[in-house]
């Protein structure tokens, strides 16, 4: 919240692009006295900070994060049963379009009600938490790209461009998606 609203207060060229602790004043005129926090990347930021200048937000609070939070988890829900469904038809080769909805779900669903992600999920937000959002993603992408025997080129050039940017958004949100990218080079 904090990084975000000075980035909302004093413009995110005049921050660098950096995670700074404290806001511009007299006493903190550059980027060095404001306590630059770089243990983690700025992908995170920029991302709350475009929803933020999309929606009119002049700063953020705890609510409007909150509210992202969620939105974020029910999407993480909503890619994970896409990919189990693109992997119980596509990889697993299961024939019951029930069976893979049930499946889907079901998985999903076990997914949303364990009970560190219904607590830790969506009442706390940082990279350790955003970065699934682009895990997931990765995922569903890794699945169509290399198992659905996708032919039209078109789809091919759409699923390879938003692999690009997923893995540009991932590796910029989190260090630890870095190890993601690797483990599917392999």
């Amino acid at each position: 919240i904090v990084f975000t609203n000075n980035w909302l207060n004093d413009g995110v060229k005049e921050d660098k692009f950096t995670m700074l602790e404290k806001p511009l004043s007299i006493e903190t005129p550059t980027v060095e006295t404001r306590s630059p926090y770089i243990s983690y990347p700025v992908g995170t930021i920029a991302v709350i900070y475009s929803i933020s200048k999309i929606t009119g937000r002049e700063s953020i609070g705890p609510a409007y994060l909150k509210i992202l939070s969620v939105l974020f988890y029910g999407i993480e829900a909503v890619l994970i049963a896409i990919f189990i469904s693109l992997l119980l038809g596509d990889v697993l080769k299961l024939q019951s379009r029930s069976g893979k909805i049930f499946l889907s779900v079901l998985l999903s669903l076990i997914w949303v009600l364990l009970p560190g992600n219904v607590y830790y999920l969506k009442n706390v937000f940082f990279v350790d938490q955003f970065v699934l959002v682009f895990t997931c993603l990765l995922l569903v992408l890794e699945v169509l790209r290399n198992y659905c025997n996708i032919t039209n080129t078109a789809a091919k050039v759409s699923i390879n461009i938003l692999m690009f940017i997923t893995v540009f958004m991932g590796v910029s949100v989190d260090y630890y998606f870095w190890i993601q990218v690797f483990v599917l080079c392999i």
